[in-house]
Parts: structure tokens; C-alpha cells; sequence
């Protein structure tokens, strides 16, 4: 059944055309807002666990920030309410829309005015990019999550970036700390954080109900004695902790095994004798020590590359590095391997015990040089050389001489990058302490390691009679590298000086064993 109906105008009129339009006034509302005229709705209706249950909610205007406020024009992405005070995540239109992981607007509810801060941003913080992270929590204890989003790659393309972030003291000194929680990567799963349990939801739609993973947002604690504490309970440096590490355990290698090496030089007919390994005289021994000792020289060197070449990917080149870690930490393992074994095979080749020079050192002992008769010599002599140790003793220097040169172009790099104008405020004072902590670390190792040596080589080149006083001197000094390091490390950072006196404040109060079953606080200082 059908029906036809004739459209007319309402005044009654006929067109003069067969088709025409009326013209019809429109009143438009007001530009402002009365409490009566806002509204209240209904968002959620249904059963849940605890019974039923509404949720509502009521849209009311309370504050416009102004333009000078946002400077950059910024899109509210996504807010959190934390003691009547909004703060607002958001990104800006540039070269395509890209989130803002450095700056908040915090609109405050109560006086009606809102800011602009910046948030401290190190290698740990999130890289998303378009719309930031998918998910977001904020938690009882003023913690809001940011987890699993897209890393921008080349100038259209991205990565899937599974990692869970928080911000933390958004409203006084707001920072990122990278959690323990990641997401494995699946197009088809939701990922829901439940601030009331602390808990990571992953759901696929292609699994049942009873596969549903989840993880705790819940960093692990770790027991460690007190100078290890710092080094990883400290958000700030979390991600050069295996250098400071790596410098540690050379450190304390290192002073074991010069506690049983006494340095010594004498150039005598071609003959170099350049230290002495004691107290015992056995030849096996001795070459043992020997390229202990030798690989730790190395290693200290090559670690103060290592560090300069992590530090300028982290601040120059931050997404090179996150894009190819596994390529970058490979080559690095790969390159050590090849120096170590290459300086080793030199120090075996010329730097063993030879029967030969002992001999001859024996015939020429000055009284006070009486102690090295009953030590095991290591020397270097021309006629033990072949053109193998000849070839690989130039690729050697060749090495050394790429190594500096990497160096002191990365340490170049990083102080242009700090200077520049685009880095300011938090972040320059973050990546000036960092770039302090590696001088320090890379000044210790050469004070005690490499300067010794030096000085003992100048003098035997020289002729010099460094006599018995000075090797007994340098012998006992040598070994208090690792305490001086580590002691240095910590009362020149702040953030592990505080951490170190905190420790014991609660040693005094004897509180040392503290048992937490809820989420602790996730800035971690």
C-alpha cells in the first residue's frame, strides 16, 4: 500500500519554477552557557559484579586557556583530574600531527587558570607519536599510565611500541618512568588498564575469555647492597646503568689483579722490561696475570669509547637506537671481542716472561732494586719479534687511534646537541648531568689505570732510575680505583647522593625490611 503526497509552501505561493527553495530564518543560540541549560546524561547502564550500576555525567564550561597559554595551538589528546586540577596531554600540527611528550596544560579547576609546564624528559620517556599512547589510567597515588602506541619511522611510516610509561608529580615537577609492563605486539588486541588493581588487561579478540593475559604495573624490587642500590633504583640513569656496571666490575677486577703487579721499567740493548709479577715465579702464572692485566687496560679504554657512543645515540640520535638496539649492541660485543683477542694475542707474543732477559736483569740489579729477584719479569724485547707481532702491533695503534678519534667526535656531538638552542631547561640539565657522570667516569679509569703506565714508560725511555720507593707506592695506589670511582660517582650525581642518604635515614630509624603488597610509588626516588 502506498500513498502520494504534493509538497506546497507554507504561504501558499506558487513557484515560478517547478523546483524552488523557501528561505526559512534561523535563530542562533547564545554563545554562553546558564547552569539550567546544561546538561546532565546517562553514559553506562547495566549489571556488573556488585550489583547494578549508573554512571553520569555533566557537561559544565570552566575555563577557556588562552593563547598565550597554548603557545603551540595545541589538541587536547587525552586529561586526567588530579587534586582539582586538569591536566591535559595533547599534540600540535607541524610536519603531520604529532603528540607532545614534553609539555601538559594544567587547567586549575578551582581558580579557574590553567599553565603551560614542561616535563623532564630523558632516553626513558615515551617516543609516540600521532595520537600518543591508546591507553591511559591514573592511579590512586597520582600516577597516570600511558601505555602501548606508534614510533614514528622515516616520514610516513611507524613501529608498534608496546611499552608502559607514567607520569609522575604531574603537578609539581612532572617526569616519565619507564615500567617493567610491554605489550607484545597483536593488531586485534585491546589493552585496558584497571587503576582500582593496578592491573595491565591485553585481550585478543581472537582468544577466549579465560586467555586473557594481564601484567602488573608494578616495577620488580630488587635487593642489592648499598652502593648498587643506586645504580639501579635511580629512574634518571636507569638506562646507562650496565656501563656504570661495566666500569664497576673492570674497576675491581683490575685492583685484584695489580695488587700482585708491581710496575717497573728499563730500557737496556733493545730489551723493555715493563713490570714485574709476584710473589711467585711461575712462567704460567705470570703470562695468566699478564693478559688479565692487559685486558682490563683495554677494556677500561674501550669502555670509555663505548660510553660516549651510547650517550650521543641516546641524545642525537635517540630513534637510530631504538630502532636497531639489537644491531647496535651486537657490533659493539663483536668489536670488543676482536680488539680484546687482538691485544691479547700482542701481549702473549711480547710481552711473556723471557728466561733470556731475566738473566740479564739479574746481572744489573741495583740493592734497591733487590725485590724483583724473586719475581716472575715481563718484558719486551726486539729480538722476539716476528712480522706477525710486527703487523698486528701497527693495527693495533691503528685501533687505538680510530677508538680516540670516535670518541672525541661523539663527545663533540653531545656538547652541540646540549648547547643547542632546541635543548633547554629540564632536559639540558639532564643531558649536561649525564655527560658529567661519563667524564667521570672515563677521568677515573685514565688517573688510574692508563697514567701509571705512561709515566712508568716515559721513565724507562728516558733512562730514568724510578728505583723501589715509587712502583711500592703506585702498587698500593692503584688498587683504590673501584673506591674512588664509585665514591666520586655518587656524591657528584644528586640523584644518588640523595638516594644514599636516604638509604641511611632508614638504617638509623631500622626500617630496613619493608614489605609492599600494593603498587609503590613509581617515581622511584
Amino acid at each position: 500500500m502506498s500513498s502520494r503526497s504534493t509538497w506546497k509552501p507554507r504561504s501558499g505561493e506558487e513557484l515560478s519554477s517547478q523546483h524552488g527553495f523557501e528561505e526559512v530564518p534561523l535563530e542562533a543560540p547564545p554563545a554562553e552557557s546558564h547552569p539550567q541549560e546544561r546538561l546532565c546524561f546517562i553514559v553506562a547502564d547495566g549489571s556488573t559484579s556488585d550489583g547494578k550500576r549508573k554512571d553520569g555525567a555533566k557537561a559544565e564550561f570552566v575555563h577557556t586557556v588562552p593563547e598565550e597559554v597554548n603557545r603551540m595551538r595545541g589538541k587536547a589528546l587525552s586529561a586526567a583530574v588530579i587534586e582539582d586540577k586538569v591536566v591535559i596531554s595533547y599534540g600540535v600540527h607541524g610536519c603531520g600531527f604529532m603528540w607532545q611528550n614534553g609539555f601538559l596544560l594544567i587547567v586549575d579547576l578551582k581558580e579557574k587558570s590553567s599553565k603551560n609546564v614542561e616535563v623532564e624528559l630523558d632516553c626513558d620517556s615515551p617516543n609516540f607519536c600521532a595520537i600518543g599512547a591508546k591507553a591511559h589510567a591514573l592511579l590512586s597515588n597520582g600516577d597516570w599510565i600511558h601505555a602501548v602506541g606508534s614510533i614514528r619511522q622515516g616520514m610516513t611510516g611507524s613501529l608498534y611500541d608496546g611499552k608502559t610509561f607514567a607520569l609522575v608529580d604531574a603537578l609539581t615537577k612532572p617526569r616519565w618512568a619507564k615500567l617493567g609492563v610491554e605489550v607484545p605486539e597483536d593488531e586485534k588486541s585491546q589493552v585496558v588498564i584497571d587503576p582500582a588493581t593496578n592491573t595491565v588487561y591485553v585481550a585478543s579478540t581472537n582468544a577466549q575469555i579465560d586467555k586473557v593475559a594481564q601484567g602488573r604495573v608494578q616495577p620488580k624490587l630488587e635487593n642489592h647492597d648499598i652502593l648498587c642500590y643506586p645504580i639501579v633504583k635511580t629512574a634518571t640513569f636507569r638506562s646507562y646503568k650496565h656501563i656504570i656496571i661495566l666500569h664497576a666490575v673492570i674497576g675491581q677486577g683490575y685492583s685484584t689483579v695489580v695488587g700482585l703487579i708491581v710496575p717497573y721499567c728499563r730500557v737496556s740493548k733493545g730489551e723493555m722490561i715493563m713490570f714485574s709479577v709476584g710473589p711467585f715465579d711461575f712462567v704460567a702464572k705470570s703470562s695468566f696475570f699478564t693478559i688479565l692485566n692487559a685486558c682490563l687496560h683495554s677494556s677500561a679504554m674501550m669502555l670509555v669509547c663505548y660510553s660516549f657512543v651510547v650517550q650521543y645515540f641516546y641524545i642525537c640520535r635517540p630513534n637510530v637506537l631504538m630502532a636497531k638496539a639489537k644491531t647496535f649492541y651486537t657490533s659493539s660485543i663483536i668489536a670488543s671481542f676482536y680488539i680484546l683477542l687482538n691485544w691479547n694475542v700482542i701481549i702473549y707474543l711480547c710481552f711473556c716472561p723471557q728466561e733470556n732477559i731475566d738473566k740479564g736483569l739479574a746481572e744489573t740489579l741495583n740493592p734497591n732494586q733487590e725485590f724483583l729477584r724473586e719475581r716472575a719479569i715481563l718484558a719486551i724485547s726486539n729480538q722476539y719479534f716476528t712480522p706477525l707481532s710486527s703487523f698486528l702491533i701497527v693495527e693495533m695503534f691503528v685501533i687505538l687511534f680510530l677508538v680516540g678519534a670516535v670518541t672525541a667526535a661523539a663527545a663533540n656531538r653531545i656538547l652541540l646537541k646540549i648547547r643547542s638552542d632546541m635543548i633547554t631547561g629540564t632536559r639540558q640539565k639532564h643531558y649536561a648531568n649525564i655527560f658529567r657522570m661519563l667524564l667521570i667516569q672515563c677521568i677515573a679509569p685514565a688517573l688510574f689505570c692508563v697514567f701509571p703506565t705512561f709515566c712508568d714508560l716515559a721513565a724507562a725511555l728516558l733512562g730514568l732510575d724510578i728505583g723501589s720507593v715509587l712502583p711500592i707506592i703506585i702498587s698500593i695506589t692503584l688498587p683504590t680505583f673501584p673506591i674512588f670511582n664509585v665514591s666520586i660517582l655518587i656524591f657528584q650525581i644528586k640523584d644518588y647522593r640523595g638516594f644514599v642518604f636516604g638509604c641511611f635515614k632508614q638504617v638509623e630509624k631500622k626500617t630496613s625490611t619493608v614489605r609492599t603488597n600494593s603498587l609503590p610509588r613509581l617515581s622511584l626516588f
